[in-house]
């Protein structure tokens, strides 16, 4: 692996992921060592990992991708036992809890 550069050993490792093949089959295919092949899969594996840890990566190789969460309105409804009918719908938790907590608060009749 020392005579060829990490560069090159990067192209057949994407030839052969483009091609849906093995390294090892890939490399017996083309007439290179797999152990080199995985080698240098392996270094260029770290090296991503590294790269990524520090900031400096310029693609992404893990299989995660971002996501977020779409808050979806709270809809609350109470029927009392006097017949009121209390409907509430909101985003904000922090509102709801204080709705809740004045109505918790209020003298219940029969």
């Amino acid at each position: 692996m020392s005579t060829v550069s990490l560069e090159q050993w990067r192209v057949h490792i994407e030839a052969a992921r483009s091609q849906g093949m093995a390294l090892a089959q890939y490399a017996r295919a083309h007439g290179l060592s797999h152990y080199a092949l995985y080698a240098a899969s392996k270094k260029l594996r770290r090296r991503s990992r590294a790269d990524s840890v520090s900031g400096d990566a310029t693609a992404s190789t893990t299989p995660f991708i971002a996501v977020q969460v779409a808050s979806s309105p709270l809809v609350l409804r109470a029927e009392l036992p006097n017949g009121v009918i209390l409907h509430w719908q909101g985003t904000d938790a922090s509102d709801t809890t204080s709705w809740l907590h004045a109505l918790a608060a209020l003298p219940c009749s029969r």
